[in-house]
Formats: structure tokens, sequence, C-alpha cells
């Protein structure tokens, strides 16, 4: 008997000031088998949009004083 592993999807949500977009935004790709949200230097941190979502899937990373060239790198817009 031959066993198929599935992979494993993981849906990156990279945000800037989003608070109001960002529970929608996690609520969109719940199909996911992991979602990472990277808060990138917010001026309001996003978790508390989120505080409600209990997902053992969900992870959050907040990133703060980075260059924003990396951010504009991360969502595919640089080289």
């Amino acid at each position: 008997m031959s066993s198929t592993v599935q992979p494993k999807i993981t849906a990156y949500i990279i945000a800037f000031n989003e608070a109001q977009k960002i529970a929608a935004a996690v609520n969109s790709v719940l199909w996911a088998d992991e979602i990472i949200v990277v808060d990138w230097s917010s001026r309001e941190p996003l978790w508390p949009q989120m505080a409600h979502i209990e997902d053992p899937r969900l992870k959050v990373v907040r990133i703060d004083d980075e260059p924003r060239v990396f951010f504009v790198c991360a969502q595919g817009g640089g080289t």
C-alpha cells in the first residue's frame, strides 16, 4: 500500500497599518494549513484585531524598525 504525503499550504499575510482589514484577511485564508501574519511596524499592533480568532494554525510575527525596502521585496515588488 502506497502512502501519499499531502503538501501543507501556508498563507502569508504581510500587513502595515491594516488593523481594520486584518481579521477579514485572516478569515479569508482559514482553508490553509498554517496562517502567518507579519505585522510590519504598524503604528498600532494588529494582534488585538485578531484576538477573537482562536485557531492553532494562526501565528503572528511583529517586526519593528526594519527598513521599508524589505517590505517591498517581501511582497515581490523589489529586486
